[in-house]
């Protein structure tokens, strides 16, 4: 298995530790000059304290009626990579604003007010601000409790309550068989890993055909990047182009599924472990989600002499988990089916 690790160099130039790792043991290293590793929660923390406390920085939120620095939100954007200045020998982030309307409000959307018409640019390394502009003094959007992810009732409305509860239970259990990371489905089995930048990570995927046993299907199965191009022209949005895995980790910023169950039915849950910020090991409990689904008819049919007919109901597994890089959220669902797998080749 291999791990990454930032790290400085005496002179100041980022660079990447990579480590190969079978067990316990560390079988080989290098050092990848050039390069960055993404960046990390603890950063984003350290930055945004930095900007929140720069005298210039208060003076312009003062201008535009915030006074209350609990109130903004400072997401360390990545620079990209627009000219040698942004060269990969400096750690730098231009941090966009974002003002929340109430302190006690956790579940308050505050990217829903974005505070536009400044520029910063931060050394992450040295966590310090090197440039601040105001340019320009734009109006903030109005509060609107419609945009939170708060309950009906604190929106001016009221939540949907047309539907009856609907209960799925499987009394004698699941289909499907663990044993540590290793999965067996119906005639599927696979096993099951997680990495920080790509999340859930599926490996040695096979289907057991018949009298022709086992066949590979799928060495690794992930998702390696997700990208978000804004396309507007306009400053500070021209720069908005998020790679959302590589720059800050889809699994990274994976939910615990122990603050909110997203499966239903009978499940199985893996926790994720990986190295962090400081080299230590992180772990996010029920992290991927293991159940099986109703996915309607597999196949039906009625004999029109007879009036007799056949049904089978279909079914699915599913292997899931979700992250939240800044406002956007990412569902992930890998489904295995029961109809035959055919070579057509």
């Amino acid at each position: 298995m291999r791990q990454a690790y930032g790290l400085w160099s005496s002179l100041k130039c980022m660079q990447q530790l990579e480590v190969d790792i079978i067990g316990e043991k560390v079988i080989s290293s290098q050092v990848v000059p050039d390069v960055q590793p993404p960046m990390d929660a603890v950063e984003y923390a350290e930055c945004e304290a930095v900007v929140k406390d720069f005298p210039p920085f208060r003076e312009a939120m003062k201008k535009r009626g915030i006074e209350d620095m609990d109130l903004l939100m400072v997401d360390a954007w990545c620079v990209g990579y627009h000219s040698d200045a942004d060269a990969p020998s400096r750690r730098l982030a231009k941090p966009l604003i974002f003002c929340r309307t109430e302190s006690d409000c956790p579940m308050e959307n505050g990217y829903a007010r974005p505070v536009e018409g400044i520029h910063v640019l931060v050394d992450m390394q040295n966590m310090k601000v090197i440039e601040f502009e105001d340019r320009k003094l734009v109006p903030l959007p109005p509060a609107d409790p419609l945009r939170n992810y708060t309950p009906g009732e604190t929106r001016g409305g009221v939540d949907r309550s047309d539907v009856k509860p609907l209960q799925i239970i499987q009394p004698e259990g699941p289909s499907f068989r663990v044993n540590g990371h290793y999965v067996e489905w119906q005639k599927w089995n696979f096993r099951i890993g997680f990495t920080p930048r790509e999340g859930l990570v599926i490996h040695s995927v096979a289907y057991v055909d018949g009298s022709r046993g086992r066949r590979p299907l799928a060495h690794r199965l992930s998702f390696v990047e997700m990208v978000v191009p804004y396309g507007d022209p306009n400053e500070p949005h021209y720069r908005k182009n998020a790679f959302d895995a590589g720059e800050d980790g889809l699994g990274k910023n994976a939910h615990s599924l122990k603050k909110g169950c997203d499966c239903l039915g009978f499940i199985k849950y893996f926790d994720a472990h990986f190295t962090n910020f400081t080299g230590g090991i992180e772990t996010i409990d029920n992290c991927v989600c293991l159940h099986e689904e109703d996915h309607g008819i597999l196949w039906k049919h009625q004999d029109w002499r007879t009036g007799l007919a056949e049904v089978r109901r279909s079914r699915r597994l599913t292997v899931s988990f979700i992250c939240t890089v800044a406002n956007y959220e990412y569902g992930f669902f890998w489904h295995f089916y029961q109809e035959r797998w055919k070579n057509r080749s």
